[in-house]
């Protein structure tokens, strides 16, 4: 029985995992393209040399903003925002085109004037893209979708120690 046991696990290992669809990149832009690059290609867009470039973009008829962040490979991090209005026409795109999230969570936020609403939370775990779309982001009146390389979180974390390490020595 002990044997029966473990040969089905080792089936069910060796069978393979029915995930996500990763994205190479974000609107036909893969990652690690150029900054120099989406200014070309990209309609309306706005660059701004090391913080990167934002660009309107219809979504299915949604109106966002797109952020485009670049590190030292090129594009490694992208972000939407849009009105929570259209967070289920968002849902179902990305549940369309990605596949089900690893996980999905529901909470209750509050404003800053009080009034409570429930915030639902969608995130994707690749080997190396990680998604979040999110219909309260840091306010009520945004849902944000943030699709980054696991190379985007690496230099965000790494901004982020350098910035502590600068406010200790100037505490100093």
């Amino acid at each position: 029985m002990r044997v029966a046991g473990m040969l089905m696990v080792l089936v069910l290992l060796s069978l393979p995992a029915y995930g996500w669809e990763e994205p190479p990149g974000f609107h036909g832009t893969p990652w690690g393209a150029s900054q120099a690059s989406v200014a070309d290609s990209w309609r309306d867009v706005r660059c701004y040399d090391s913080l990167g470039c934002m660009a309107p973009l219809s979504v299915g008829g949604v109106e966002t903003k797109v952020y485009l962040f670049f590190g030292d490979q090129g594009l490694d991090d992208v972000s939407l925002t849009f009105p929570p209005l259209h967070f289920d026409t968002m849902v179902g795109a990305f549940l369309g085109l990605y596949g089900p999230p690893t996980t999905r969570e529901q909470q209750t936020v509050q404003s800053r004037m009080g009034a409570s609403f429930l915030n639902d939370t969608l995130t994707w775990h690749g080997d190396t893209v990680d998604m979040t779309l999110q219909k309260y982001g840091s306010k009520v009146t945004e849902s944000k979708a943030i699709i980054r390389t696991k190379a985007g979180t690496a230099r965000l974390l790494a901004q982020h120690r350098e910035a502590i390490d600068d406010a200790k020595a100037s505490l100093r």
